[in-house]
């Protein structure tokens, strides 16, 4: 075998947390994963090291648990929150696993530490649920973006094929994977689950969903996620992969990215937000992009005390010298910061006009911008309209209006793909 698949709980109060393995098995496909260096992107990372203290690999990600400390900043420390994580390792035997967290000033912290047990210490590989595996781009030879059902029963395989195809039909349409595509493999997983359909509610996910999927998350409606990530990965694993993407039975908004665990969303909400919230998610699951927009309802703290700094390649302050992280994509004469109609983009969100109406309204502002589709440092992201700014004026992470990912956004998922689309 030449994986290891960890299963932990990852559990928290409102100011410290721990790692603990709820079990492991051999596979044959661990992770993508940066080989030989250390991985810089997201809120924690798992590193692999040789007996000398070299890296063999590791990889970036983030957490539910990290979002969650964000929502009960202030509570008694008696507030405890659990959640399941899966990790799928190279497995080389004596090797040191270590899980770190970020911390101020982007120093990396470390929660957990285990050396990789002998293969005879190891259960072998255990047999997936009962699943169906179709390639739809490419084939066997490449990763796939794996679309991987939700919600959908034994009966209802036909109908999760037929949204994935047309998920993976609008993915290759769309730059960066448009360009891509010689390289890139797309495949869909169907894995029946117990009744029809996705929760509205945290709680009424265990019985019906494959992997504990529902709406609601941390009180928020449009809030979707698969909080069963050791179902999940059983039902993956074996598959190599390069991300994987939850198509849910339902025709309400909503999903969610992860970055590095996966993005789920609506599979059958209407079709124009399907087409944003897809490249959306994905860009958070995959690109490890950050959200650009500001004044809707999010769940992450926005006191930049308790948010932290951002790691994600698309947002960012201002340095001393008064440039944003992309510096170097910026033409020479482009104002920084940029300038564009910030004020009248506030009075608008602040307008009350029905969903619709103000739509239509924020692309006509967007699309009339001088400096529309130019990368320059423009003030507003990552939730907060003052001291943060993302690289265009519009992006697919700023507004469901955009028609595409920025320059920086796309630079980034390319960099992804480059590191981890051929890895075995």
């Amino acid at each position: 075998m030449t994986a290891l698949r960890i299963d932990f709980l990852h559990r928290g109060t409102p100011r410290s947390e721990a790692y603990a393995i709820a079990g492991w098995a051999a596979s044959t496909a661990a992770d993508p994963h940066c080989r030989g260096r250390l991985d810089p992107r997201g809120g924690y990372r798992w590193s692999l090291l040789d007996a000398g203290g070299g890296v063999l690999a590791s990889r970036g990600y983030s957490t539910l648990l990290e979002e969650w400390q964000s929502t009960v900043v202030g509570h008694d420390e008696g507030v405890h929150g659990e959640f399941r994580e899966t990790h799928c390792v190279p497995w080389v035997a004596g090797a040191l696993l270590r899980v770190e967290r970020r911390g101020a000033r982007h120093r990396f912290e470390t929660l957990f530490e285990q050396r990789l047990p002998a293969a005879a210490e190891v259960p072998p590989v255990p047999a997936p649920p009962p699943r169906t595996l179709r390639w739809l781009h490419g084939d066997g030879t490449l990763r796939p973006i794996l679309f991987v059902s939700e919600g959908y029963t034994a009966d209802e395989g036909e109908v999760f094929f037929d949204r994935a195809r047309h998920a993976a039909g609008l993915l290759m349409a769309a730059s960066p994977f448009a360009e891509q595509r010689d390289r890139l493999a797309v495949a869909a997983l169907h894995v029946p689950s117990p009744a029809s359909g996705i929760p509205a509610e945290p709680g009424e996910a265990v019985a019906g969903t494959a992997f504990g999927t529902h709406y609601g998350t941390f009180g928020m409606a449009r809030y979707m996620v698969a909080e069963d990530l050791h179902a999940l990965h059983r039902a993956v694993d074996g598959i190599g992969h390069v991300t994987l993407i939850l198509l849910a039975n339902s025709t309400v908004y909503g999903g969610s990215g992860i970055f590095n665990s996966n993005a789920s969303l609506a599979a059958h909400m209407d079709e124009a937000d399907f087409a944003y919230v897809l490249p959306h998610e994905l860009g958070h699951s995959l690109g490890g992009l950050g959200d650009e927009y500001f004044g809707k309802e999010i769940t992450y703290s926005t006191d930049p005390d308790e948010a932290g700094e951002a790691w994600e390649p698309n947002v960012s302050a201002l340095d001393a010298a008064g440039r944003p992280k992309w510096a170097a994509q910026i033409d020479a004469g482009m104002p920084v910061p940029s300038p564009w109609r910030h004020g009248d983009f506030l009075a608008l969100l602040a307008s009350g006009t029905p969903a619709a109406e103000q739509r239509a309204q924020v692309a006509d502002l967007l699309g009339s911008e001088p400096l529309r589709g130019r990368v320059g440092a423009f003030e507003g992201a990552r939730y907060v309209p003052k001291g943060m700014y993302r690289p265009e004026v519009d992006c697919r992470m700023f507004s469901k209006t955009a028609p595409r990912l920025c320059a920086v956004c796309q630079q980034a998922m390319v960099e992804v793909l480059d590191e981890v689309v051929r890895q075995a």
